[in-house]
């Protein structure tokens, strides 16, 4: 049974996450047309909307909105602590960039 709708792509960019005027940083681990993964050690609760600045390799940044789908929190640094972000209304530019990527 295939869960996800698009195929993730490996990519590390820079990220800031906003949540109720808490800002956090974060990398991105993959990239899908439909959301990010965020690797950070400030997960937060699934459901939760959240504004992120995505750095694009351009230089160029793009604002969107996501709900956090999961979270994975371990006290081990190692693993792939972060979230998933399912992304409301991307931007064609995101769109644009994540197609670029398959």
């Amino acid at each position: 049974m295939q869960k996800r709708r698009s195929k993730r792509v490996i990519k590390r960019l820079e990220v800031t996450f906003n949540v109720r005027g808490h800002i956090y940083t974060g990398i991105t681990s993959d990239i899908s047309k439909e959301g990010i993964f965020i690797r950070t050690q400030k997960g937060l609760p699934p459901g939760i909307t959240v504004e992120v600045e995505l750095y694009l390799p351009s230089g160029e940044m793009l604002k969107m909105q996501g709900v956090v789908k999961r979270t994975i929190k371990t006290p081990y640094q190692q693993i792939k602590n972060g979230m998933g972000i399912e992304l409301t209304d991307p931007p064609q530019k995101f769109t644009d960039f994540a197609n670029s990527l398959e």
